[in-house]
């Protein structure tokens, strides 16, 4: 052959070749700016009902009322709202990166067969009143974990998506574990009552830089400067593991009981259950008392002092929403009796061991001198 005419030859390759990439990159980059479901970016605003159906878990519910979100098969509870929105978003958002099988008999693979059973995937509907906007079936994760396979009810047709779209068809999954979060500068006193214990940690101010407690048995001190302050968490990122309506509790006598005040008006009864060996369920109730009310000397003033006299150092607390956000509260706690973790019924429950150790004797001081 020619010199020349495997010059040409070759050149038409490397043209051929550099078409072909060109297409195949072209293909890619028109699939991934193709929304999956186009539709529903406009009506994600639109949507009152979710239903996710893994099979045998059973269907399970969200609905929003005037109240928000809540979860149907758990009494109606508050729902997270950051877990439906990143579902909702994630649904409407999602872009295809690749159309995969239509064939029936290959959806098994890709757990897109049928709704729920080893190979089946998570039915979701998202529904405006009565109208369905969306009803699709979630199989499998896509390769390197990155994405899923995804199909429409009404079709067998199916598709690689970007989004991960983890939906899990557990109730518990579901709820706003969030039952109270009070940071530790807003703890005044906490009083923890019950056969073990009779103890309150207290600071006067918001600028005290320790708890006092109190009683201190004579032969006990402080385990360390400081060994009350841990007093400050006891409501810190409070959270649920399950949770009922108090009128379907066991309505047995509370084994001890806790109770917190705080620097912005709040006071909180926490009542604690034991219906079984380690489980601890709890009830809470709240008050306002404007007394309790009192702001960190390094708050920023309101200003110079006035000519009627007032101080420069007062500074400007809005006490109508402090009681106003602690009564919606209030009538959230009321209705509930929480189930929590070992380690947060640990915060509930201190000793005055859990702050103190023993007082040395003048003996072992002696010998502590003498060495």
């Amino acid at each position: 052959m020619k010199k020349q005419t495997v010059v040409s030859l070759g050149f038409v390759a490397v043209v051929l070749l550099a078409w072909a990439v060109a297409l195949h990159w072209n293909t890619e980059s028109s699939e991934q700016t193709q929304l999956w479901l186009p539709s529903l970016a406009s009506r994600v605003g639109d949507v009152d009902h979710i239903v996710i159906d893994a099979g045998d878990d059973g269907q399970l519910h969200l609905d929003k009322g005037p109240e928000g979100w809540q979860v149907r098969e758990k009494f109606a509870y508050p729902a997270s709202v950051e877990r439906i929105r990143e579902l909702a978003q994630g649904l409407s958002e999602a872009r295809v990166k690749a159309i995969k099988t239509a064939d029936p008999k290959k959806l098994e693979r890709l757990n897109l067969a049928e709704t729920g059973g080893e190979h089946g995937g998570v039915h979701v509907q998202l529904l405006a009143g009565d109208e369905v906007i969306a009803d699709v079936l979630l199989g499998k994760e896509g390769p390197s974990f990155k994405g899923r396979y995804v199909r429409k009810m009404d079709g067998t047709q199916s598709w690689l998506v970007d989004q991960a779209l983890s939906v899990s068809s557990k109730t518990d999954d579901w709820l706003d574990k969030t039952i109270v979060d009070v940071s530790p500068n807003q703890i005044r006193k906490v009083v923890y009552e019950g056969d073990d214990a009779n103890l309150t940690a207290e600071r006067k101010t918001p600028d005290d830089q320790h708890f006092t407690l109190q009683p201190i048995p004579d032969d006990r001190v402080l385990a360390y400067e400081g060994a009350a302050d841990i007093a400050d968490t006891v409501l810190l990122g409070l959270t649920l593991d399950d949770v009922m309506p108090r009128e379907k509790a066991d309505q047995g006598q509370p084994v001890r009981q806790t109770l917190v005040e705080t620097f912005d008006g709040r006071r909180f009864t926490v009542r604690q259950y034991e219906p079984e060996e380690g489980e601890t369920w709890i009830e809470i109730d709240l008050t306002f008392d404007p007394e309790l009310v009192q702001s960190s000397g390094t708050a920023e003033p309101k200003g110079k002092q006035d000519k009627d006299g007032t101080s420069a150092s007062e500074t400007t607390v809005d006490v109508a929403a402090l009681k106003a956000e602690a009564e919606r509260l209030a009538k959230r706690l009321s209705r509930w009796r929480y189930k929590v973790s070992p380690y947060q019924a640990g915060a509930l429950r201190k000793t005055i061991k859990d702050f103190t150790r023993e007082k040395e004797s003048d003996k072992k001081k002696e010998k502590a001198a003498s060495r």
